[in-house]
């Protein structure tokens, strides 16, 4: 049997790094029967549930050393992980395990990745010096695979890819109608869904009314549905909750953690399929500015598929 540690940010209950690690689970044991994943995790005990692998605590040295120990390769990704625009915290942990790895006489691949922004003198060098060691490395973007060339990364090591959430297996309308009828959001069919992945960390009262001003602009000319979606569950359902309320029940809103598969039912492309239901679509927005151009985008885009 051959063991597979996944590394990346997974465990926050954030859709997106959700649906990349479905992907990669998927993906292992589809062209690796014979294989045991165990994942670092911020809540072990939910992934593990949730995927039905192994799951260790992320940030717990003695776990991390046991799982590295006992794997043969190291899987480092997807997200963008190797960038130090937050701070260097980040990158310096997940070039850490990667060279533990290496250490320990691991296999290390990196996998689908966006690499960069990367700034720091140090961390460049460091980067440099842990991924032209690496077995494989695995890029979503040319300008991930030309800042790795300039920091030296062999080219033969490289190579581009498509964002793995691209291979998210779409699941059957029926899971996308059951999370909205248990939040109180039941759909009609044929009636146009949207749904508004809503991000902003610090709202303002103009960020609300666009946001509002779409959504009754789409409900009055299109009949269309509306359902606010925490993308980062925890950062974000504050901000979805807030323009639910001022809606006054003309719009729905995903409250709970849901511990099942709503990661493969909602995806982040404006032009995405939302929860796995034909007659949905759902935008992403992060500003008064794209709140503005995303109702007729939806509906642009309902137009073209129904015709």
């Amino acid at each position: 049997m051959y063991k597979i540690l996944i590394s990346g940010y997974y465990g926050f209950n954030n859709i997106g790094d959700e649906s990349i690690l479905r992907t990669v689970i998927d993906n292992l044991r589809e062209k690796l029967p014979d294989v045991e994943i165990t994942v670092l995790s911020q809540s072990p005990a939910q992934t593990a549930e949730k995927y039905g692998v192994k799951a260790a605590r992320r940030m717990n040295l003695w776990d991390i050393l046991r799982s590295v120990r006992r794997c043969d390769m190291l899987l480092s990704g997807g997200g963008s992980l190797l960038q130090d625009a937050t701070s260097s915290r980040s990158i310096l942990y997940y070039l850490f395990l990667l060279r533990l790895a290496q250490l320990l006489g691991k296999r290390t691949f990196i996998y689908s990745q966006g690499i960069g922004p990367i700034s720091g003198r140090r961390n460049r060098r460091y980067t440099a010096y842990v991924l032209s060691r690496a077995d494989g490395i695995v890029v979503r973007d040319g300008k991930s695979r030309d800042l790795l060339l300039e920091l030296g990364v062999p080219e033969g090591l490289i190579h581009v890819t498509a964002d793995p959430v691209l291979r998210v297996r779409a699941p059957g309308p029926e899971l996308g109608r059951n999370i909205l009828a248990e939040e109180g959001c039941p759909r009609q069919e044929g009636r146009l869904t949207v749904g508004w992945a809503v991000k902003s960390r610090k709202p303002n009262k103009d960020f609300l009314r666009e946001v509002e001003k779409c959504i009754l602009w789409l409900r009055e000319e299109y009949g269309a549905d509306s359902v606010l979606i925490p993308f980062f569950h925890d950062e974000d359902v504050g901000i979805c909750q807030a323009v639910a309320a001022r809606l006054d029940g003309q719009a729905g809103c995903l409250r709970k953690k849901t511990r099942r598969a709503l990661p493969r039912a909602v995806t982040s492309t404006a032009a995405a399929t939302a929860s796995g239901i034909p007659e949905a679509v759902t935008v992403p927005i992060i500003s008064p500015q794209t709140a503005s151009t995303a109702a007729p985008l939806a509906c642009a885009y309902w137009d073209a598929r129904s015709r």
